[in-house]
């Protein structure tokens, strides 16, 4: 889970010392890639501010020729692109940011080519947008990466309560339009929903699956959302969600849940999550500020 995830790294004590790089790849593959599930894809990502004590190349192409994906992500000066490189087989694998700060503004950018990769197999030369956080503009022009995967009913679930403030309601609106334009949109393919939520029976479809079949009409509805300014009730929410919204799913379909929220709901969501999953609604939960409940 995300939560366990986000605990183990937060828990993690600085080393310090130098910089060994094929080390830890050579350890990361026989530890813990040779325990991976058969027929999982796996991938690695190396973050390095460093040139490695001893040449990396070796030890990746090991990890590369066993099926990993590797990318390597450059922080700082500190790393030589010909480092980069070999450690991810090919540049189209490699990132580069100016400093550890900068990471936080890259996480988009590289999240969707992983997503390219997953739902491919290849990496992508493209040059992802980066996620708007600020006013709910309009996506720039741009090629959906997360295309070819099948018809998909991808619903967002957008917290519309009053501690969300005016700022954040609209960096939530602008993160649903940046999703959007990611994938390829339409009849056959993905479908997109935008759903707003706040207190009790306060539920409000911007847009409907019948209707999501284009950025411009997601954007565009989303975009005239007006925020209901009340409590959190993530748990009535996903309910309605269910029952009214994805309803109208395509049999066959994939059916995906996107939930961000900002703080704890007023009735526990953990019941009608479980009830939407064992209906085959996958779910991703988001978290915004520090108001969100990490059980």
């Amino acid at each position: 889970s995300v939560t366990t995830v986000v605990n183990a790294v937060n828990a993690m004590s600085y080393i310090r010392g130098s910089t060994n790089t094929a080390s830890g790849i050579s350890y990361t593959q026989s530890s813990i890639l040779n325990a991976a599930r058969p027929g999982a894809r796996r991938i690695l990502v190396v973050l390095t501010d460093g040139q490695s004590q001893t040449p990396p190349g070796a030890a990746a192409a090991a990890v590369r020729s066993a099926g990993v994906t590797v990318f390597s992500i450059g922080v700082g000066n500190g790393p030589s692109t010909t480092e980069l490189v070999s450690i991810a087989g090919t540049v189209s694998n490699v990132h580069s940011v100016t400093s550890y700060n900068a990471l936080s503004s890259s996480v988009v950018q590289i999240a969707t080519t992983l997503c390219n990769v997953v739902v491919t197999g290849a990496p992508t030369t493209r040059t992802p947008t980066v996620l708007v956080t600020s006013a709910p503009a309009t996506p720039a022009p741009t090629h959906p990466l997360c295309t070819n995967v099948g018809p998909i009913e991808l619903v967002f679930l957008v917290d519309g309560s009053g501690s969300v403030r005016t700022s954040g309601f609209a960096s939530s609106k602008a993160f649903v339009n940046q999703m959007a334009a990611r994938f390829g949109l339409g009849p056959q393919s993905t479908r997109v929903a935008v759903v707003q939520y706040s207190g009790p029976g306060q539920v409000r479809v911007a847009i409907g699956l019948n209707q999501g079949t284009s950025t411009t009409a997601v954007v565009a509805a989303t975009n005239g959302m007006a925020a209901f300014n009340g409590g959190t009730d993530t748990g009535g929410a996903i309910t309605a969600v269910r029952n009214a919204v994805f309803s109208f799913a395509r049999p066959g379909a994939r059916k995906i849940l996107v939930v961000l929220t900002d703080g704890q709901s007023a009735t526990a969501p953990g019941s009608a999550a479980q009830q939407a999953r064992r209906s085959g609604i996958t779910i991703f939960s988001i978290g915004v500020g520090s108001g969100i409940g990490q059980a």
